[in-house]
């Protein structure tokens, strides 16, 4: 029964994570890019099976933070 809960609350909360393809179309970066993201810790990330995910809300605050830096760069 606790397995089923869990398998629910997932299904219902996968709807706050994007795959791999979308962040990259999101964030206008590359493959490559993107596993460095990962491997530095930028973006936390989740792997199911062989698929990787990523909530939502770390990829907004990802383009917020690139956001804001370079309007400062700009500004300077």
């Amino acid at each position: 029964m606790d397995m089923l809960k869990k398998m629910l609350d997932f299904q219902v909360n996968f709807k706050d994570w994007i795959d791999s393809q979308d962040v990259m179309k999101m964030l206008h970066i590359s493959r490559r890019t993107l596993h460095t993201l990962r491997k530095n810790g930028t973006i936390p990330f989740s792997r199911i099976n062989s698929k990787i995910y990523f909530k939502t809300e770390d990829i907004d605050r990802v383009l917020q933070d690139t956001y804001t830096m370079y309007k400062i760069h700009r500004n300077n």
